[in-house]
């Protein structure tokens, strides 16, 4: 999975220039890549109620450690059914009813390689503020 991830990240496209979407985006995706540190993997063939239960007990377990920047992966190897369907209507809709928007969990399947539901709890905005000047590593 971490290698799949890894792999998108490489085949952004690198531009010249200040304004660069494939910049941001390779940031964004990197920082949710790195907040991930929570890892279920569902046995082949698991059921939707299966994938249902896990999802919402890290959504549960995610809320109550109530870190910000801190993600879970639930991978679903040999999963038949259609991840984004069952995300939006098991998992993105019902937070909404219950007033938890996006900015607070967010919910993405991943139909790649490794199919799977990433859950991020609170990652915020890409800071803008500058890091000051760079620390010198040796001396």
């Amino acid at each position: 999975f971490i290698d799949d991830m890894h792999s998108i990240l490489l085949g952004i496209p690198v531009e010249d220039g200040e304004d660069n979407k494939s910049d941001q985006l390779f940031i964004e995706e990197g920082r949710r890549l790195l907040c991930l540190g929570r890892f279920q993997v569902l046995p082949q063939g698991a059921t939707e109620a299966e994938l249902f239960r896990h999802c919402w007990s890290e959504i549960g377990e995610l809320r109550r450690a109530d870190e910000d920047k801190t993600g879970s992966v639930i991978l679903t190897p040999g999963y038949e059914g259609d991840l984004r369907e069952f995300c939006k209507e098991n998992l993105s809709d019902p937070l909404k009813w219950l007033g938890i928007g996006a900015e607070c969990v967010e919910v993405t399947s991943m139909d790649g390689g490794k199919p799977g539901i990433r859950l991020i709890h609170k990652l915020g905005e890409v800071p803008t503020d500058s890091y000051g000047e760079p620390v010198p590593l040796f001396g």
